[in-house]
């Protein structure tokens, strides 16, 4: 499958693509609970094993959260969408739903 779009969930290592609807609605009021204004999280697994996120406003300014709070929404985003390979940074548009790996992600 040569298309990034896949379902999260799906056993492919690469996992990326969109929650169903009732899943993205539950973490999009979950995200803007804990980082109101949230538009786009970048996150990804330290060797470690520790989720670390950052998130932008809708204008690409940087949202300051404290270091548990980071950790928190990458591990989030890890139970979305547990098969992609998480010690490669993703990009998760809050407004879509989406996650795609950062190489490839346009605008966070």
């Amino acid at each position: 499958m040569s298309d990034t779009s896949r379902t999260a969930g799906t056993s492919d290592p690469s996992d990326t693509g969109s929650l169903p609807p009732e899943h993205a609605s539950r973490l999009t009021r979950s995200i803007h609970l804990l980082v109101p204004g949230a538009a786009c999280i970048r996150a990804h697994r330290t060797p470690s094993g520790r989720y670390l996120a950052s998130v932008l406003d809708a204008c690409g300014h940087p949202i300051s959260m404290p270091p548990q709070d980071t950790t928190a929404l990458g591990r989030w985003l890890a139970t979305g969408f547990p098969s992609a390979a998480w010690e490669t940074p993703h990009v998760y548009d809050v407004a879509t739903g989406t996650l795609t790996p950062a190489e490839t992600a346009r605008g966070c």
